[in-house]
Parts: structure tokens; C-alpha cells; sequence
């Protein structure tokens, strides 16, 4: 996760099986416990996906 001023970027290989196995709620709980040990604050809500 390569994390810029205010940006943090996710970068998921494999998309297919990712989402075979509907990880999304996965990688939202992934996102989160990032930004507490990172004492910073996730926007889930200016989350913007890429394809």
C-alpha cells in the first residue's frame, strides 16, 4: 500500500478469484484495521474503485 500525504492506494491482484470468493466486506475490515495501526482515518465513503 503505497501511502501519499492524504491518499493510501489498494492494489488487489487476481480480481477474479477476489471476487469469487466476495472478500469485499474482507478488504473494507482490511482497510480499517490499516488505519488504526496507522493512527489515521479511513473515508470508506470517498472510497472510489478501479477496474
Amino acid at each position: 500500500m503505497p501511502l501519499f500525504v492524504d491518499e493510501m492506494t489498494v492494489c488487489v491482484e487476481q480480481i477474479q478469484e477476489f471476487e469469487k470468493k466476495k472478500n469485499n466486506k474482507n478488504l473494507l475490515e482490511l482497510i480499517s484495521d490499516y488505519s488504526k495501526a496507522a493512527g489515521c482515518k479511513a473515508h470508506i465513503k470517498k472510497l472510489i474503485a478501479f477496474r
